[in-house]
């Protein structure tokens, strides 16, 4: 889905001595155009795909974090024209920060944008990379361009999610040691649960199932996978990357399963111990009798199963139609070739 671009701005980091790092502003806010959408759907596909995002929320100490107070002071999303002056005031923050770690600048992107009914704040440090092209007269002439195959220093604020009152409204790329300043930078707030991210997890991956439309024995083979995988992580204390994980899952729809499970509506954060014990609901429910013998998926009581504690019964839904008529017809006493 294509971003719907509010207001765009580029600023840029530029080496030095004292202080290491210092800002450039851009001139003015640019107008929108054709590459500059293109830049920005690119880079929004960018960031939600290649995983390894923390999620969390403003520090309350907005004299050290001061991003939530420039937002509240600047108030874009109803006054959208302070965007030029909000988008300084980060880009002040923004170099003091990285002017403590290791972090070379580059050009900082600001944008302003509409995704799936959410307003997102995003800010990102590119570089520039050379490459080649072929003019009109068939020669090959150097071409220099933004690279975004590797994000490493860049994060968003949920906007909407923020007015909200909601979770999880800011994240950023975790990428190494030299990107952490993004969450100083931001003002993240992280308190990560192994069980809390475990649970988001088994939710998200039981809605990939609903809506790539698998049936039991494929919703099974995937959750097998899932729970085997992910017990073996919780074992030996290794922390996962969401990542690795759809790459084990589902290795041709890999970056489609990426994507599904680092975005936004789950908010994992990669990195995580899973945690044993609530991976036990990834496990399939089974009980036995003389007269049946039945196994339901752990999210069966999310689509019409019931279990009554007092009565110890088991209520199941019977959506196929050709079911339907056979249950039917058993219960009425009726033969297959009876018509009445």
């Amino acid at each position: 889905m294509s971003c719907e671009i509010t207001a765009f701005i580029v600023h840029k980091m530029v080496p030095a001595e004292k202080p290491r790092l210092i800002a450039e502003s851009g001139p003015s806010v640019l107008a929108h155009n054709a590459s500059i959408q293109s830049l920005m759907d690119t880079l929004n596909q960018r960031y939600m795909s290649q995983g390894g995002r923390t999620f969390g929320q403003f520090s309350p100490d907005q004299t050290n974090y001061p991003i939530s107070r420039h937002l509240d002071e600047k108030d874009i999303l109803n006054n959208p024209a302070n965007f030029y002056d909000l988008s300084n005031e980060i880009l002040t923050h923004l170099v003091s920060k990285a002017s403590a770690t290791s972090a070379t600048g580059g050009w900082v992107l600001m944008c302003l944008y509409k995704h799936n009914a959410e307003k997102v704040l995003a800010v990102a440090v590119v570089n520039e990379t050379t490459g080649a092209s072929i003019d009109e007269t068939f020669q090959v002439q150097p071409s220099i361009y933004i690279d975004l195959t590797k994000l490493r220093h860049a994060g968003r604020i949920n906007l909407t999610k923020w007015k909200s009152d909601q979770k999880g409204y800011v994240n950023f790329i975790k990428a190494g040691r030299e990107s952490t300043y993004f969450k100083e930078f931001l003002g993240c707030n992280t308190t990560n649960s192994n069980v809390e991210e475990s649970n988001k997890v088994i939710i998200a991956i039981r809605a990939y199932c609903d809506a790539q439309g698998f049936d039991y024995i494929q919703r099974k083979n995937i959750t097998d996978l899932a729970h085997d995988w992910l017990k073996t992580a919780s074992r030996t204390k290794r922390p996962i990357l969401l990542a690795h994980l759809a790459n084990h899952l589902a290795p041709e729809n890999a970056e489609e399963l990426t994507t599904f499970l680092t975005s936004d509506e789950y908010a994992i954060n990669d990195d995580f111990i899973p945690d044993m014990r609530s991976l036990k609901k990834l496990v399939e429910l089974h009980t036995q009798d003389n007269h049946w013998d039945i196994k339901l998926s752990n999210d069966a009581f999310e689509h019409g199963a019931i279990y009554n504690i007092e009565t110890k019964t088991l209520t199941l839904p019977v959506n196929s139609v050709e079911d339907q008529e056979m249950f039917a017809r058993h219960v009425q006493g009726l033969e297959d070739h009876d018509t009445n």
